[in-house]
């Protein structure tokens, strides 16, 4: 046989199981941006309010954010191979019948269950990754995914809204499906069992974490529907601190807390979280503009992806300059220029917002895009270098799990900003044309030029929000990050 096949075919395996990781770890960051594109559609077709729509998008990232550390856990003790596969079906699964849903409350649901399966497979994968991959060629390797799955998040709005515009929504579950199938097939035959590791789980610390996350996201998104001061929304705000103080409570006391109190001792690892927490939270932003181009500038679904890929596109470029930039003068210098690009990008934003022309637009989302690459790809190595090795998977876990918090945050709290906002500057404008209540739609051109104006304003006043938190995380990352190599 010739040489070179041989070596191609001595490869193969290796090469399938590398493909099977980084299909399925794609999968996962693809979701997170091909679908804000297509909920004006959805939004349409399924007749859903503006709060349903935020709860297709956070049902994903709740799930995700208070799960995720338990499947890593889970990765551990039940195998890593078969956790990830296991997580895989259950998100191929969700994506089928997200595909089919018929209402919101079935839409909601496959989201939940795709955040569940993401939940297993996250962490699992990483783990495959060091359990396939002699450590001399690891780092390669998931520089290859890494860089396989940043593709695919950059791409994502652009897909939605071609699938969207010209196909259906629903292809954006569909597509999942073949991607699952290779993955679990591939995963089985390439990818070799682990061992399984001896796991050690707060069970009080998780369900109060748990359920702290979830009171404060349900009353932050029903506030409107149910009334700020309503009973039900009280009690979630009080359960949320009753909670937090249990969790508190057991987790100085126990044995292996689910936070581990050493690792927050770690000035760096402490300031590394609070950062990624900021970080994900005003990347909700592209999901917002993805709405606010289509509803409010009236572009097509094609039209907004091509606009929130200006947004998406420079993570791809900026992640690896990041990365050496790190290794040359140390995390704070690239961290600090991330979040002041961000900060001018959603400035700009604001005073130009109103613009249609995509040459007054493009510069904020590519300066905001730049910006959030060149705090990911720093913070992350440098948070997790700080660790001692032996608590490198409990660290990943806790980082894992405040990205995605700062995630179901950033659409709770912005969105409960923008949709209370907007109706309370809707009632206003109607009323200084005369109009008392607001009408039932069609809406007549007045009252279609106040609905645009009030959510012009909503919108103006989240984003200036957002750029008040940049500059507050370039403080922090001042404060916390050093310019030096970790």
């Amino acid at each position: 046989m010739n040489p070179v096949i041989e070596k191609s075919m001595r490869k193969l395996p290796t090469i399938l199981a590398l493909f099977a990781i980084a299909s399925a770890t794609s999968m996962i960051f693809l979701d997170a941006t091909i679908i804000p594109v297509a909920l004006p559609t959805i939004q349409r077709d399924l007749n859903v309010s503006l709060s349903g729509v935020q709860w297709i998008i956070n049902s994903y990232m709740l799930a995700i954010a208070a799960l995720v550390f338990l499947g890593g856990k889970m990765a551990d003790r039940f195998w890593h191979r078969r956790i990830f596969c296991i997580g895989l079906l259950v998100f191929a699964s969700a994506s089928a019948i997200g595909g089919l849903a018929g209402s919101s409350e079935w839409l909601i649901l496959s989201r939940t269950i795709q955040g569940i399966g993401g939940a297993m497979m996250g962490p699992s994968a990483l783990s495959l990754v060091v359990d396939t991959f002699p450590a001399r060629v690891r780092g390669r390797y998931l520089g290859i995914i890494v860089g396989f799955s940043s593709l695919f998040l950059s791409l994502g709005p652009f897909l939605g809204g071609l699938f969207t515009e010209y196909f259906t929504w629903r292809l954006l579950f569909w597509i999942n499906l073949p991607v699952a199938i290779t993955g679990v097939t591939l995963t089985l035959l390439f990818v070799p069992k682990s061992r399984k590791v001896p796991v050690h789980f707060d069970l009080l610390g998780f369900v109060t974490f748990s359920c702290a996350l979830l009171s404060l996201v349900l009353a932050l998104m029903q506030g409107k529907s149910w009334g700020w001061s309503s009973r039900g929304v009280l009690s979630l705000f009080g359960l949320f601190l009753v909670f937090v103080a249990i969790l508190v409570i057991s987790e100085l006391r126990a044995k292996v807390p689910f936070f581990d109190r050493k690792l927050f001792a770690i000035r760096t690892f402490r300031g590394g979280n609070i950062i990624i927490l900021l970080t994900q939270f005003l990347l909700t932003m592209t999901i917002f503009w993805a709405i606010y181009f289509q509803d409010i500038l009236q572009y097509s679904p094609m039209q907004a992806g091509a606009m929130t890929l200006f947004a998406t596109f420079p993570i791809l470029i900026f992640a690896p300059t990041a990365g050496h930039l790190v290794d040359r003068f140390g995390p704070r210098l690239p961290m600090m220029a991330g979040f002041s690009f961000m900060a001018f990008g959603l400035i700009w934003f604001f005073f130009f917002s109103n613009r249609v022309s995509t040459l007054f637009l493009a510069p904020a989302l590519v300066t905001f895009g730049s910006g959030i690459a060149l705090v990911m790809t720093p913070n992350s190595t440098t948070t997790l270098s700080v660790v001692p090795e032996d608590k490198r998977g409990t660290a990943s876990g806790i980082y894992n799990t405040m990205r995605y918090v700062g995630a179901t945050l950033g659409v709770a709290v912005l969105g409960a900003l923008i949709t209370n906002l907007g109706h309370l500057f809707f009632q206003n404008k109607l009323k200084e044309v005369g109009i008392e209540s607001i009408p039932a739609k069609p809406y007549s051109p007045a009252v279609l030029n106040a609905y645009l104006d009030s959510s012009y304003l909503s919108y103006s006043i989240a984003t200036i929000t957002a750029a008040a938190i940049s500059i507050v995380a370039l403080v922090i990352t001042f404060v916390y990050f050093k310019n030096k190599k970790a």
